[in-house]
């Protein structure tokens, strides 16, 4: 629900049946969020409700989301010394080198690559999937956040984030700022770098995809939901640009599929999801022992993935009694990298270590 609504190019354009599957897509996950049971610091449960103005978009989660964004931007403006210059960084970094670049990822392609007929596997072709990851953090598309460029002022840098539309209000007084919506910030600072779908490819092309390989097979369809779809609307989708119905063929056969120790697709999905042990919506809730500890790090404007990802966790963990602490922050201006307000990534996960240790 978070960007993929908000993209109309490549696989998101308008007219194509990967547009319709991305937003039938959203409507799923505001179905499995609102069974998630995810609470705020007050208990009150995270939810999300339909809208006029995107795809359930409005609800207690999506303020959650949007007050996670603007409390991201706020660290930045407390931790950064003005005159800042925007670098370009792909590893460790500090506020006073965050990332306004765009990603160097490719965009989204139109329809998706074929490497594969009437659903049976191809030999994978090599190359790396559409969308690959940015070097440093993704900038306002428009190119509002240039990398290298001296920023004088906390005005200034205001002023380019707000260069294609006022989204960001700033209170010089207490050097802090808020946001109109999340829909504003997706739209200038986190556009989606990968195809539909950007983690189980529609022609197995993307890197999670070689995760889930058999004995026979060098990569396999694992989405259940987007099995579901393509099944469930493929009169629709017939009807729109680039579909074809080999599509849904190559999902249900690879959903089918067991490794070589018997695992089902399904079984060996939850055994990578960390929600399978943390959230009562799945039947692996309780079954394993938590850490006590968790240092959760994102660029919040890496393209790859959604805020929702991070913050789900960060939430879960919150409720559960076997953890002690969960120290989240996900970081203005950096993408998908080791992203740190302040300092070295490594010295500051040491350093927590350590104090972890005393407790």
């Amino acid at each position: 629900m978070e960007y993929g609504q908000y993209s109309t190019s490549g696989t998101r354009a308008s007219g194509t049946f990967t547009e319709a599957l991305s937003n039938d897509m959203a409507k799923k996950y505001a179905e499995y969020i609102n069974k998630l049971g995810l609470k705020d610091s007050k208990n009150q449960k995270l939810t999300l409700k339909k809208s006029s103005s995107g795809i359930y978009t409005s609800g207690t989660y999506a303020e959650y989301l949007k007050a996670e964004v603007e409390q991201s931007l706020n660290n930045f403006l407390k931790d950064t010394k003005f005159p800042y210059t925007a670098t370009s960084m792909n590893g460790p970094s500090g506020a006073a080198q965050q990332s306004g670049s765009k990603p160097s990822g490719q965009k989204p392609s139109g329809a998706p690559s074929n490497n594969m007929k009437n659903g049976n596997n191809s030999k994978p072709s090599g190359k790396k999937p559409s969308g690959s990851m940015p070097n440093g953090g993704a900038g306002a598309p428009g190119g509002s956040q240039s990398s290298g460029k001296t920023y004088k002022t906390v005005q200034s840098y205001i002023k380019s984030l707000n260069k294609n539309g006022t989204w960001v209000k700033y209170n010089a007084k207490t050097n802090t700022a808020k946001i109109t919506s999340l829909k504003a910030f997706v739209t200038h600072c986190k556009e989606a770098s990968k195809d539909v779908g950007a983690f189980d490819g529609l022609t197995r092309q993307q890197t999670e995809n070689n995760l889930f390989a058999t004995t026979t097979r060098k990569n396999g369809h694992f989405d259940s939901t987007m099995s579901n779809l393509l099944s469930e609307n493929a009169s629709k989708y017939a009807k729109l640009k680039n579909y074809k119905s080999s599509y849904a063929n190559a999902f249900a056969s690879d959903l089918k599929q067991k490794d070589a120790q018997g695992n089902t697709m399904t079984t060996r999905l939850n055994m990578y999801n960390p929600m399978y042990y943390l959230s009562d919506y799945y039947k692996g809730y309780n079954t394993t022992k938590v850490a006590k500890y968790w240092r959760i790090r994102t660029g919040i404007n890496q393209g790859d993935t959604a805020l929702t990802v991070e913050t789900n966790l960060a939430l879960a963990l919150k409720q559960d009694s076997q953890v002690k602490s969960v120290n989240f922050a996900t970081v203005w201006g950096q993408g998908h990298t080791e992203a740190e307000r302040t300092g070295n990534n490594e010295t500051n996960f040491i350093k927590w270590v350590n104090k972890c240790l005393k407790n």
